[in-house]
């Protein structure tokens, strides 16, 4: 686990990574959990994470209702290739000489052999 809260890769402390939360949505979740599971006074959790007790009754009656998501989806990327079939017919019209390039004699884009099973 990287240390957020140093320029190294040292050891956590996990005790101050609980008790003083960096991201906003993890603050979140550590007021919604101390006085939910924990049942900390508004007042108590107010104080310990930066909020106004009104701001903790607040994220607890956003979360019940599911207005607030204190563990969002994380979005993978793509799986595959994002070059579009109309590029890749360019691509593979140009290599195959289809096009002349005047920069290499006319040859069209004899130095990117085999480009075309690269783009497929």
């Amino acid at each position: 686990m990287y240390n957020r809260h140093k320029d190294t890769q040292d050891q956590v402390d996990l005790l101050d990574y609980f008790e003083h939360p960096q991201s906003r949505r993890q603050r979140q979740y550590e007021a919604v959990r101390a006085f939910i599971k924990e049942q900390t006074p508004a007042e108590e959790v107010a104080l310990r994470f930066g909020y106004t007790p009104a701001t903790v009754y607040a994220l607890v009656r956003d979360a019940r209702a599911g207005k607030i998501r204190l563990f969002p989806e994380v979005r993978l990327g793509p799986k595959g290739r994002r070059t579009s079939e109309e590029t890749k017919d360019v691509i593979i019209r140009n290599v195959s000489g289809g096009e002349k390039d005047a920069r290499n004699g006319g040859g069209g884009f004899a130095g990117i052999g085999g480009l075309a099973e690269i783009v497929s």
